[in-house]
């Protein structure tokens, strides 16, 4: 039997699997603006290490929080949507990536 698909989540695990997806490309955006500051010829010093530092780790967080609650919203809630399963796709992805 197919199972019916929809675009968005039904479930509170699954709409928490999004909004973790959400504010984990916030963090990445954020990162990038640490980066371009920290790279900029007025910039004297090195002291958004630890900004970096926080941002990156946040971020891996978040998709890693994503995608655990992904896999709840799908195995035990039944939520069969597709932001869900890109969720829980992007977290794997992040987690196997991760230096």
């Amino acid at each position: 039997m197919i199972k019916k698909m929809k675009v968005l989540p039904d479930s509170i695990p699954g709409k928490g699997s999004v909004l973790s997806v959400v504010v984990f490309f916030i963090f990445v955006a954020i990162l990038n603006l640490v980066f371009d500051v920290q790279n900029a010829s007025w910039s004297g010093s090195s002291s958004n290490a630890l900004a970096e530092d926080v941002f990156a780790i946040g971020a891996v967080f978040m998709s890693t929080i994503g995608m655990l609650m992904g896999l709840v919203a799908i195995f035990k809630h039944k939520d069969y949507s597709i932001v869900v399963g890109l969720a829980t796709i992007l977290g794997i992805v992040v987690l196997l990536l991760q230096d």
